[in-house]
């Protein structure tokens, strides 16, 4: 595992290939604007696991990922299995993001 800090913006490409190699994006916010880093990580093809406090057009649960009510942990750990387990479940997730 690597640890980056960036002083200011991270570059788009360095960005997108960042997003892109993950295998989840986890936004666990009780409260969330647009959440544009999770519109980011689905358009370089990587699934979300998201709170209920991100706005409902940025996830659709179980289309480009999962939503699970804020604080409940045990949810978000079974989405994370499901989608570290699953797969063809992960490969429907990222073409749909």
């Amino acid at each position: 595992m690597e640890f980056r800090i960036y002083p200011g913006l991270i570059p788009h490409k360095e960005k997108a290939l960042l997003l892109g190699t993950l295998r989840i994006l986890f936004q666990p916010s009780p409260v969330e604007g647009f959440s544009m880093t999770t519109v980011e990580a689905n358009m370089c093809g990587t699934p979300v696991i998201v709170s209920d406090g991100v706005p409902r057009d940025v996830v659709s649960h179980g289309d480009n990922g999962f939503v699970y009510p804020f604080g409940d942990i045990n949810s978000m750990a079974s989405y994370s299995d499901k989608l570290l387990t699953d797969v063809g479940l992960w490969n429907q997730l990222s073409a749909n993001g």
